[in-house]
């Protein structure tokens, strides 16, 4: 902890790094300024809670955070009091207050700020700013220097208490600001702080001009009032309409100069005629009265008919807005029906592709447990299933031969040809089945029928084959 002079100030918070002017008039506080200027020191300066207390206890009579400062100047006043100049440095929390002969002493400790340069200061620092300007040129109390300045500066914490130092808040709450050390609450703070001083200003700007124009009104009143009396007064009061028929029938009646008479016939006239120009000056007032109330009625029933017409619109809008929203809302459901319903077909389409796709495996499985079953047939079973089905193939092959009433044959061998194309035809048919079912069915005939008897039907088929051949080339 370090050891200073200490100064009680009243109604006037110091923010750090701002030169502020302060008056000093108490004796003990003159003291202790003159101390700390014969020794060079700095002062630790603390807000009293009391304004009104001359000479405080210490005893929590002083808030606990202050400022600890430098003297720039000092100008000896008239009166005795000392005007000085200080620019303070850092928050410090003040810990003991002691006064030693005429002169107040503190223990303190710097206070360190937190969170000075993060992203989020960054950000609220420019805000504040935004705000800040704002509000200075909504004021208008502050020099355009003060914005320049603040732009220039690159410490957060720095132009955030210059900005707090200049707004027109209490001291309680100025006092609430500087004991914030987070550089980034701070700023929120102070945020809240010109937003509500801004809608302060704003009603102060409209009750101003309000009263302004209560004012205007008043003056264009008492105005108008004061033309009209001096109107008066230059038209003159006619109130005497019986004195001048009493006079113009006395004229009539009196043997009067034939000078004075016109001269008295001139005047009345003119009196007359004056009368007349009032007279038309008062109707034409109580016309152009007149024009301008039902000019205002008529006004009213305009007004009141686009009132009508504004409420028919919005209604209008209204009604077609909830057209719209319903037709939008059944369209959807006619959406949501279609896509239920075409779901629906697909589920029953997948369905029956399933089924019909399960009824060919089923199908395919069965043959291929078919084809199996017949592998593992001997070929004696095979042989039995051919040739119980030969006479069939047989029938099948001369069967168009049922038709035919009459055959008659020319040369030799024709009979042995027929016989062997059909027989021949019945070949082809085997020879499919046997490549169809994976069997040599000729090999299988030759195990039960003996190699040399099948080997003189193949060479009797072949020699068939051979002489056709060479009658078809010839």
């Amino acid at each position: 902890m370090s050891k200073a002079p200490f100064l009680p100030i009243r109604d006037l918070v110091i923010f750090p790094n701002v030169v502020t002017p302060i008056y000093v008039g108490r004796a003990n506080s003159i003291a202790t300024l003159e101390k700390a200027i014969a020794n060079k020191t700095k002062l630790v300066l603390g807000l009293q809670k009391d304004a009104s207390q001359e000479n405080p206890t210490f005893d929590g009579d002083i808030y606990e955070v202050g400022v600890i400062a430098n003297i720039v100047q000092i100008i000896r006043m008239p009166n005795n009091n000392i005007k000085v100049l200080v620019e303070a440095e850092n928050r410090v929390r003040i810990k003991n207050i002691e006064k030693e002969e005429n002169e107040y002493v503190t223990t303190y400790t710097v206070i360190k700020e937190t969170l000075k340069d993060s992203k989020e200061t960054e950000a609220i620092y420019r805000k504040v700013f935004t705000r800040f300007e704002k509000y200075v040129s909504m004021i208008g109390k502050f020099s355009s220097e003060l914005i320049l300045n603040l732009k220039k500066i690159e410490d957060y914490s720095n132009g955030l208490d210059i900005m707090a130092s200049n707004l027109n808040i209490s001291s309680e709450k100025k006092q609430e600001i500087l004991e914030i050390s987070n550089v980034r609450d701070r700023g929120y703070r102070i945020l809240d702080e010109i937003v509500a001083e801004m809608e302060i200003a704003s009603l102060e700007k409209t009750i101003d001009d309000k009263v302004k124009n209560k004012m205007n009104e008043a003056q264009r009143a008492y105005y108008l009032k004061e033309k009209i009396s001096v109107m008066k007064e230059e038209l003159g009061d006619f109130s005497q309409d019986d004195d001048v028929i009493e006079i113009v029938d006395r004229l009539k009646n009196t043997e009067l100069p034939k000078e004075v008479r016109e001269k008295l016939e001139a005047e009345v006239k003119n009196e007359q005629e004056i009368k007349a120009d009032a007279d038309l000056y008062k109707r034409t007032k109580e016309a152009e009265a007149k024009f301008k109330e039902k000019q205002k009625e008529m006004e009213a029933i305009e007004l009141e008919a686009k009132i009508r017409a504004s409420a028919k619109k919005i209604e209008a809008e209204a009604e077609a807005e909830a057209i719209r929203i319903k037709a939008e809302a059944n369209a959807k459901a006619i959406e949501q029906e279609g896509m239920a319903q075409a779901k629906s077909k697909q589920a029953i389409l997948n369905a029956e592709a399933e089924g019909k796709k399960n009824s060919l495996l089923a199908e395919a499985e069965g043959l291929d447990k078919k084809a199996e079953a017949m592998k593992k047939y001997g070929e004696g079973a095979l042989l039995e299933m051919y040739f119980k089905a030969l006479p069939e193939i047989a029938k099948n092959v001369a069967s168009p031969l049922e038709k035919v009433d009459k055959i008659t044959m020319y040369g030799d061998g024709n009979g042995e040809k027929m016989i062997g194309d059909i027989t021949k035809m019945i070949e082809k048919v085997n020879s499919g089945v046997g490549d169809s079912l994976g069997i040599d069915l000729k090999s299988i005939v030759a195990g039960y029928l003996g190699k040399g008897l099948m080997d003189k039907i193949n060479q009797k088929n072949d020699n068939k084959d051979e002489s056709e051949n060479i009658v078809n080339k010839s």
